[in-house]
């Protein structure tokens, strides 16, 4: 059958009996009828018609009313596979197929949350997980969930834009909207009162907003696989951020300022990007911990030790002959960082058995010193009382001598002698005579 006259001919049966309402045909493609005439007063809806689903490939309004709309009524127009909505005399692709009912946009028509919203939510932990499933737009139903959703996941979901009313997740701490068709951030997304973690790789960003800048509260910023040519300066305005992933970007180089504007930098990532030479001002990152340089085009390496705070330090694919000087408690990780890991591991276990000997030493020296402070102290200990015992010996000596004095000693003696010599008849007189006569 020739679609064209088919056309006509349902045509003519409108006219005929202008009934758009009541127009039934022999197939099962369900389609809402919309106006969208430049002069109606506004959308509404009509009620549903049954087209043919071969109809629907070419049934164009154009091919009915011609190229000027101006006759089309202003009641309804036919909407037929994926949509085709009449809009400025251009059709545009909405959404749906011939056998299945499309989603219906317009006023006063919702898209409904995932089914499992409800189940997710009644964990308590505030978390909502969509990642991986298809949705062109997401429902601005999920606005309404301000006071209970902290985190919302909505990574490779396909999306192109977001709500307006996002801002009203204002407890919103953690947003994932990586690997969609975001060519920029929207505002609403800048409006977050309390984010502090933002993912938004893999999209279509050049740049980022000035108003990006109220996120005051962000710490972690994912911004990699995307299109950035220079170095977003609003982030210079985040002293706050701690972790900032810019990987496979288009970058070839910093801002001198960075050091200064961004003090509280923990990690950075910049690999695959087109840098050419390290950037000065990350030497001067002195809180920098983790740093990743891989694939780049860096050739030279300058002194890094100077970084007191860096942890680890990733240089692989790039053309440099040999890894970089780092400090001692440094990990490296690319090209000769192994044996150069080794080596220094070496260096380390000598350096810790020569630090014991000394040890060792020390402590053997500190005990015969300890040793002879003893022997001495005895010695000392043995001396003094040797000298206390001669001093008590001479304080008795004193004592007696001035108990018994001398002169005391010789008159009192001396008086006994006079009172035994008075005593005459008690020792004879001629006493070698005495001794003689008695044969002694």
């Amino acid at each position: 059958m020739n679609p064209e006259k088919t056309v006509k001919k349902r045509r003519r049966q409108v006219e005929r009996n202008n009934k758009w309402s009541d127009l039934r045909c022999s197939n099962d493609a369900l389609l809402p009828i919309s106006s969208c005439h430049p002069g109606c007063s506004g959308l509404f809806y009509c009620p549903l018609l049954w087209i043919p689903s071969w109809l629907c490939i070419c049934f164009a309004p154009q091919w009915i009313f011609g190229p000027d709309c101006s006759d089309i009524p202003r009641e309804v127009i036919l909407v037929m596979r994926f949509a085709l909505v009449l809009v400025d005399h251009r059709i545009f692709p909405m959404g749906g197929a011939c056998g299945s009912v499309p989603t219906v946009a317009g006023e006063g028509v919702e898209e409904p949350l995932p089914e499992d919203t409800e189940e997710q939510l009644s964990t308590g932990d505030g978390t909502l997980e969509f990642s991986g499933r298809k949705m062109s737009r997401l429902p601005n139903s999920i606005c309404t969930l301000g006071e209970h959703l902290y985190k919302l996941y909505l990574s490779g979901t396909m999306l192109t834009e977001l709500p307006d009313d996002l801002y009203q997740l204002h407890n919103l701490r953690t947003l994932a909207i990586d690997g969609n068709r975001l060519p920029e951030l929207p505002e609403a997304v800048c409006s977050l009162p309390h984010l502090g973690r933002l993912y938004v790789g893999a999209n279509r960003l050049q740049e980022l907003p000035p108003s990006f800048a109220q996120l005051q509260t962000l710490r972690t910023l994912w911004i990699e696989r995307n299109f950035l040519h220079h170095f977003p300066r609003v982030l210079l305005n985040m002293p706050a951020l701690r972790c900032l992933q810019m990987g496979d970007n288009r970058l070839k180089g910093l801002p001198a300022e960075m050091a200064e504007a961004m003090p509280g930098l923990r990690g950075l990532w910049l690999y695959a990007n087109r840098l050419e030479r390290v950037p000065k001002v990350l030497l001067r990152l002195q809180g920098l911990e983790m740093l990743d340089l891989d694939r780049n085009r860096i050739a030279k390496f300058p002194d890094m030790r100077i970084m007191k705070g860096l942890r680890l330090l990733s240089y692989d694919h790039n053309p440099v002959t040999g890894p970089p000087a780092v400090g001692e408690t440094v990990t490296v990780v690319g090209e000769g960082a192994q044996e150069m890991m080794e080596e220094r591991e070496e260096r380390r276990k000598q350096r810790e058995e020569e630090e014991m000997e000394e040890l060792e030493r020390e402590l053997e020296a500190a005990e015969n010193n300890a040793g002879e402070g003893a022997l001495e102290e005895g010695e000392d200990d043995q001396g003094e009382e040797q000298f206390e015992e001669e001093e008590e010996e001479e304080e008795e000596g004193n004592f007696n001598e001035g108990f018994y004095p001398e002169e005391e000693d010789e008159e009192y003696y001396q008086e006994d002698n006079g009172y035994y010599l008075e005593d005459e008849g008690y020792y004879p007189k001629g006493t070698d005579d005495y001794y003689f006569r008695r044969g002694y």
